[in-house]
């Protein structure tokens, strides 16, 4: 993704005024749909179903950038810094999680 691709999620998400939480709860939700929509391809041979998972795949990419964008400028202090790399963490983890449902589909 590009610098200005990147600028663009990140101002989207402080104009909705979206918390890191409700981010986090979208990356949570997705990645349990993708799951599940990426059995269902395999169940059902369906390349519209993966068609989709791979979409939403590039949602929770544009999702990981506007979390990360929004803990970096919230970061004051290196203390800050350090709490917030937890919450980093838990993000990449669930993009991760979804990741892996590509090589499935």
């Amino acid at each position: 993704m590009t610098e200005h691709g990147v600028d663009e999620i990140v101002d989207r998400a402080i104009s909705q005024k979206r918390t890191v939480k409700d981010i986090l709860v979208e990356m949570r939700d997705t990645s349990e749909l993708m799951v599940d929509l990426a059995y269902s391809a395999l169940l059902t041979n369906s390349r519209e179903i993966s068609d989709e998972v791979q979409k939403l795949e590039a949602w929770m990419d544009d999702l990981q950038y506007e979390i990360e964008g929004m803990l970096l400028l919230s970061a004051r202090s290196r203390e800050d810094a350090a709490d917030l790399a937890g919450i980093s963490h838990v993000a990449l983890a669930a993009e991760n999680k979804t990741s892996q449902t590509q090589l499935t589909t």
